[in-house]
């Protein structure tokens, strides 16, 4: 939603931008000092310039982490001197993933007489979705059944930039139909990452990897890089462990998933899978993952074929 927000805001404020005039900076990973710099100058023959700060992690109550890597970000002196004096040329923007900001930050009073607009951005409930989303089709011309408004809600996760471009590509390709479907909607939106690699690893923990490198094949079509997907399958292998752990302590099933948080089909099925397994296949899984991510890291193999070397070897 914060995304989608400052999408439409950059239309109307700076509908020409490049590599040179706008670039973001990922604040888990860079330095107020780093921002201060980068507000410090323009571009030779730009006339305004566009800097996106984003997980300001600093501006909530009691955080020090945005929505990935932990890390605190230092106070700094050249930032805060900034805000006293800022460019008019310079656009600058905070992005900030929580409920409040934090008005006994440092920097909230310094932005406040910088004279910084705060917008606060709501998340939609799944019930304002389920509203939203015909309605949304209805303005464009297209309708769209119950079923598909569900499973599209539910692929795009409560990604706002993404519904939007999600929708615009069902609208294109239902344009001339009356209505858009379920069918519509499973071909053209991918399954969310966390899912696919959950049917992956599931494929491999009953032995099938014939299925699992054609869940493979289909993944890829999203340009998903392979590291990424052998940390999200070490995941599904690290939960399988602590069922195991749980079911071998004389724990019921239910009881597994109250203790894992866990919705009782996903217990059920890891279970079932777990029948399948020897003692070791889930460590030795783990440690032909981390194997295959050293041999991409290092350079010895590309992603491709360290991915599907792992696949076509594991074994039960």
């Amino acid at each position: 939603m914060v995304k989608g927000a400052l999408s439409k805001i950059l239309k109307e404020v700076m509908p020409e931008r490049d590599s040179l005039n706008c670039l973001t900076l990922d604040m888990n990973e860079s330095s107020l000092s780093e921002l201060a710099s980068e507000c410090s100058f323009i571009p030779l023959g730009a006339e305004k310039k566009c800097i996106i700060a984003d997980n300001c992690s600093f501006l909530l109550p009691g955080q020090t982490k945005g929505r990935g890597r932990k890390k605190a970000v230092e106070p700094d002196a050249g930032f805060s001197e900034y805000l006293h004096n800022p460019d008019e040329r310079v656009l600058l923007f905070l992005l900030a993933y929580g409920d409040d900001i934090d008005q006994t930050s440092p920097y909230f009073q310094e932005l406040k007489t910088a004279k910084a607009t705060f917008s606060p951005v709501a998340v939609f409930t799944p019930e304002q979705w389920s509203d939203y989303t015909p309605r949304f089709f209805e303005k464009r011309g297209l309708s769209i059944d119950k079923n598909a408004v569900a499973e599209l809600n539910r692929r795009i996760g409560g990604d706002y930039a993404r519904f939007l471009s999600e929708a615009q590509k069902l609208l294109t390709y239902c344009e001339g139909e009356k209505e858009v479907t379920i069918g519509d909607v499973q071909t053209l939106v991918a399954e969310p990452l966390e899912e696919d690699s959950y049917h992956l690893a599931n494929a491999l923990t009953r032995g099938d990897n014939k299925k699992a490198l054609r869940i493979y094949n289909d993944i890829k079509l999203t340009s998903v890089d392979e590291v990424t997907l052998l940390r999200l399958i070490a995941n599904q292998f690290r939960f399988l462990n602590q069922v195991r752990y749980l079911r071998d302590k004389g724990f019921r099933p239910e009881e597994i998933g109250q203790n894992l948080f866990a919705s009782q089909g996903r217990v059920n099925v890891s279970l079932d899978c777990l029948r399948k397994m020897g003692d070791e296949t889930l460590n030795r899984g783990l440690e032909s993952l981390y194997r295959a991510e050293l041999s991409i890291m290092t350079g010895k193999m590309s992603q491709e074929l360290a991915f599907t070397l792992f696949l076509t070897s594991f074994s039960l």
